[in-house]
């Protein structure tokens, strides 16, 4: 599931440009979780949140931080399914990632 363009823009970044993309990834996640939390029932928002977690999972996953990766793939399954349970709509893409995700939950 990790990006393999997420993963190279951040691995090929060079020195010090790494840390500006980590920093302006969390800024965007805390902004998504903010505005998820204000209006739970806003399906874009809620898609937008889970999609911040995706990218921040696949940032994880570049430099092998695993257990970090795996919190984070965790947080966008329980938002898609939380949706899906809610009645929200899925885009097909959505729909793909957390099917892949539910395969790979314990």
């Amino acid at each position: 599931m990790p990006s393999a363009i997420t993963r190279s823009a951040i691995c090929s970044r060079p020195p010090g440009k790494t840390e500006q993309v980590l920093d302006a990834y969390r800024q965007s996640l805390t902004i998504r979780e903010r505005l998820a939390q204000q209006e739970p029932g806003n399906a874009g928002w809620q898609r937008d949140r889970a999609g911040g977690y995706r990218r921040q999972a696949s940032v994880a996953e570049a430099p092998g931080d695993a257990e970090q990766a795996a919190r984070y793939w965790d947080l966008c399954r329980r938002t898609l399914q939380s949706m899906k349970d809610r009645g929200m709509h899925l885009d097909p893409p959505a729909a793909a990632v957390l099917a892949k995700l539910e395969k790979k939950a314990p």
